[in-house]
Formats: structure tokens, sequence, C-alpha cells
């Protein structure tokens, strides 16, 4: 880890014990916005989709012969057929069942991706499929009022899956807006999700790169120098963030061959606080690690202003 003026005003010394405590004590423990909880666009334009079809199958809700009443709608509207998924809270349209897990030939095939054309068999298989799901007798047996009501709340349920990748975005977006600000003081250019060819097409600079599909979460040119950033925030402690750690390390050395490349990782989030040891082994191998806190602080400034 390079030695910045930044520390010493921040962890009020250059240490690396100093400075590594310093950014382990300031980890963000969220990024999220309003936005984060949940896309409610997505939600409300997942069960428009299927309002029709759902307010059709109401009509069967709470009747005693409620599977006949099922078939016989789906033979007439095989459209309906496209609903059946979401009832068990699933987005797929095509599934293989095994009937018997101790046979692995027992599998059988339901498919829901051209619902409007379903024929008879297909129509029948499908309300097969929501027998042996137990669906059919869960909206028999219970209280379900309205499908429409109740797949609002399963897609409200499915979106939280995606607030993972919501939180890399908005980490993304905060540091698109401090990367933003800090080159517009300084005078400089930047890129956003940064292929190799998007950079040598730009500046005429050619990066070597660990993998094919690399792209960098931002570059930044001063003068000569081009630097490469990679943002991550993690809530949570896995195996991502050791092989995250090592793909870095490897990367910073890759990309030391070329004295005008420099290389910053902007992580972030409390994950990091049971995963130490694999950050620290990134901090002292690689010249720039820093947290949002560290970054805004100066870090970055400092960095960017101080090589062309």
């Amino acid at each position: 880890m390079k030695e910045l003026r930044v520390f010493k005003e921040l962890a009020g010394s250059c240490r690396p014990d100093d400075v590594f405590a310093y950014l382990l004590r300031t980890l963000m423990p969220a990024v999220a916005t309003w936005s984060y909880f949940v896309n409610w666009a997505k939600v409300s334009a997942q069960v428009e989709d299927l309002e029709i079809d759902l307010n059709l199958l109401n009509s069967a809700l709470g009747k005693p012969d409620f599977r006949n009443r099922i078939e016989r709608l789906a033979l007439e509207y095989p459209r309906v057929v496209a609903a059946f998924p979401i009832l068990l809270a699933c987005r797929e349209k095509k599934y293989l069942v095994l009937d018997d897990p101790r046979r692995l030939d027992s599998g059988v095939s339901y498919d829901f991706s051209d619902a409007d054309h379903a024929t008879e068999k297909e129509v029948k298989a499908a309300v097969e499929f929501l027998d042996k799901s137990g669906a059919l007798q869960a909206f028999q047996d219970r209280s379900t009022k309205n499908l429409v009501d109740y797949v609002t709340g399963v897609e409200v349920g499915l979106d939280t899956n995606a607030r993972k990748n919501r939180s890399g975005h908005m980490m993304e977006a905060i540091v698109d807006h401090l990367i933003s600000t800090t080159c517009g003081r300084l005078g400089l250019e930047y890129i956003a999700q940064a292929t190799r060819q998007a950079i040598s097409s730009r500046w005429h600079i050619e990066v070597p790169v660990d993998k094919a599909d690399r792209r960098f979460d931002f570059a930044i040119r001063n003068g000569r120098a081009l630097h490469v950033l990679e943002v991550n925030y993690y809530h949570d402690t896995g195996t991502k963030l050791k092989s995250t750690a090592g793909e870095y390390i490897q990367l910073q050395q890759l990309l030391k061959g070329s004295p005008q490349l420099h290389f910053i990782w902007l992580t972030d989030g409390p994950g990091w606080l049971n995963t130490q040891a694999n950050l620290r082994e990134a901090f002292d191998a690689n010249d720039y690690v820093f947290n949002l806190h560290v970054a805004a602080a100066g870090a970055l400034d400092e960095v960017l202003a101080s090589i062309d």
C-alpha cells in the first residue's frame, strides 16, 4: 500500500497497521437508498402482464370443484396457463420435475412458454403441475380471495432477491458521483464500465487484461497516466470476498507491468469485518485499497492529482 498524505490526517499515522485499522473502522454498514427496498415499477409491470389471466382464475377460487373449474377454464382460455408458475413463486417457463427422486429417469417436462397455443394435452399437464405441487389444494383450502393481490405479494418477495445486486449498483452510483465531482474539479476525463476496447478507442492506451470480458467499473485519465478502478460492496461474509481479493492482487501485478497504469480497488461493507485477513492481504499487496469514507475524504483526490 502506497503512503498518502491524507492517511496522516485521517488515521493519525501512515503506518499500514494504523491505516488498515482506520479502514475497518470506517466501513459503511449499508449503502441503501430508497430504491433498495422494492422495485415497485418492476413489480407492477410483472403483475400487469398477468392481470387478465389472474382475474379469470379468480372465478374458480372458493369453489368446491376447484380443480375441475381450473381445468375447464384453462381449456377454454389456454392463456391462463402462463400464470401458473408465478402461483408457485417461479418465473421460469420450462421445468423438469422428478416424479420419484429415487429414479433419475422419472423426470416429467412442463412448458409454459407458449400458453396461448397450448394443446389440450399441454393444458392438462399444466393443471397436473399445479396439482402435484400442492398449489391447487392450497388455494382451495385457504383464504386467498384475490390472485392479483396474491401475485403482487409474490412479486415483492421475489424482488427482494435482487437486493444484493442493487447494493452493488448503488455502490457504483455513489462512486460515480464521487468520481464525476473529483474529475470535474481536477479537469480529468473518465469512462464508466470501461472495456479494454473503449479505453483504446478513446485514449489510445492499451491495457493488459486478465480475462477477455474484463470491464473496469471506471477508468480515469490524467495526462499519460490511466487509473482503472474496481468497485464493490459486501454486506455479508462469504467465499466471494476471498476470491475477489485474490483476483485483484493478481490484477494489480498484471497492471504493474505498465508504468502509466494504476489500479485502485474501492471496496466497502461489513462483510469484510469477518474476512479481514483477505482484505489485509490485498491492502498490503496493492497500491491503493480504499473504502468510501477514505476515498471521499481526500485519498482519491490525492492519487489522481499526484500523477500526470
